[in-house]
């Protein structure tokens, strides 16, 4: 089954071979599969040209040894946003007007606050 496939969707095609399938009925049977509506994970876009480059590097230090690796720095950073957690999704039926709690209310520019780190295995002054 295509995951972006939408439960509406999914009722048609039923519809379409097995006659009458109500959506709720639909529904009902994605999440005793196990098929529940989630977020998309977002993940960096990788081009050839760059998965390339990490399978050589990797082939590359695959083989360094335990004193090499303690020569090695690593580093990342990333960003937190100040406002914490914010739903992504509201429940309300189709028709029913907008109220106060079918909102959320956000600021124009989020502060927010890097960090950064880095992962040492053995000693800076080795």
């Amino acid at each position: 089954m295509h995951p972006y496939k939408t439960r509406r969707y999914l009722q048609r095609e039923l519809l379409a071979t097995s006659g009458n399938v109500d959506s709720s009925t639909v529904r009902r049977r994605l999440i005793e599969a196990g098929r529940l509506t989630r977020k998309p994970i977002k993940k960096q876009l990788l081009t050839p040209a760059m998965k390339k480059k990490r399978l050589h590097w990797t082939r590359k230090y695959l083989s360094g040894t335990a004193q090499d690796w303690k020569k090695v720095l690593f580093s990342d950073e990333t960003h937190f946003y100040a406002q914490g957690f914010r739903p992504r999704c509201v429940r309300r039926n189709g028709g029913e007007p907008i109220r106060k709690q079918h909102l959320i209310q956000t600021v124009k520019h989020h502060q927010k606050q890097m960090f950064w780190v880095i992962l040492l295995l053995g000693d800076l002054a080795a």
